[in-house]
């Protein structure tokens, strides 16, 4: 919420002077609205270049920002705000959200009336959606690369009446079909023993995902280094070593995802690296070092002994 001509400064939090512009001033409660005590409200003086910031929105304050009507005040609310991100894949969409306040309510897509994809939040601050493209009614624009469009609802509250607090997002998938799109999935079985030593006993299997043949020489290729960076075949479960992703006569920049260990035996998976490349396990991976031909992570094995338990396991 935005207002023209109207603000509060007597209850202001913080005061910050020399601001240059009620763009600056936003920013700055933005800012601060992802940390512990965060910003939810804001006014600004163009008259003496000052920035007020306050940590509660002027409905919980009981207040209103037409208190005081002056020309040279703006006021700002954080407090319906949504922060929103897209990420496009190879069939679909991902939108990830989060609120300065509990969101209950859905997101969905339609087609004329019709809706094509829906999925329902109860009470949450961070969510997201998986859309897809052909099943949820985006539309693909024929061009030398693939573009999908569409519009994505957001609808706050159970209400079915429309409110000031929905949202609709205009939604643009540009894929460009020079980038190759096909994936591959590639493991290490590994035994953990009792002597805290684990041997490697194979190396380099690669399983593309998608139909299309597998090439003669697989691109990519996975390997378990010991500390002084030499191929293990075996390390101590209280070492550190590394786990390496080679690339072969790499063009286009690469992305290792959903790297796990699963137990062979029990088949319990755990997680390490999500679907968007992100370290989910700090107390396994220790470092990453990245290039145009390799990734480099840096283990600690014991983190799997922890996890994962005595026995053999992928990665």
């Amino acid at each position: 919420m935005r207002v023209k001509g109207g603000g509060l400064k007597s209850v202001s939090d913080q005061l910050i002077q020399n601001v240059r512009s009620t763009e600056e001033c936003e920013q700055m409660c933005v800012v601060r609205s992802r940390i512990a005590d965060p910003c939810r409200s804001y006014t600004y003086d163009n008259s003496t270049m000052e920035c007020h910031l306050m940590w509660s929105s002027v409905r919980m304050l009981g207040r209103s920002p037409l208190e005081i009507l002056k020309p040279n005040l703006f006021h700002g609310d954080l407090d319906d705000c949504v922060n929103f991100s897209l990420k496009c894949r190879e069939n679909n969409l991902e939108i990830k959200a989060s609120s300065m306040r509990m969101f209950i309510g859905k997101m969905m897509t339609k087609k004329s009336k019709k809706i094509m994809c829906e999925e329902a939040y109860q009470g949450e601050y961070d969510f997201s959606s998986k859309f897809d493209f052909k099943k949820c009614g985006l539309d693909e624009k024929k061009t030398k690369d693939s573009t999908y469009r569409g519009m994505v609802h957001v609808k706050e509250g159970s209400t079915s009446l429309v409110t000031i607090r929905d949202k609709m997002l205009q939604v643009n998938c540009h894929l460009h079909k020079s980038m190759p799109s096909e994936e591959q999935s590639l493991s290490v079985q590994m035994n953990v023993r009792e002597n805290n030593k684990t041997n490697q006993v194979m190396s380099d299997a690669v399983v593309p995902t998608s139909t299309s043949s597998s090439p003669s020489t697989p691109k990519f290729s996975l390997k378990v280094l010991g500390l002084d960076s030499n191929e293990a075949d075996t390390v101590h479960i209280g070492d550190f070593g590394w786990i390496v992703l080679n690339v072969r006569n790499s063009a286009e920049d690469f992305t290792v995802t959903n790297l796990v260990a699963r137990d062979v035996i029990s088949g319990r998976v755990l997680k390490i690296i999500d679907e968007d490349g992100c370290v989910l396990r700090r107390d396994i991976v220790k470092e990453i070092r990245k290039t145009e031909n390799y990734v480099k992570l840096k283990i600690s094995f014991s983190g799997f002994r922890r996890q994962v338990g005595d026995g053999s396991f992928e990665i």
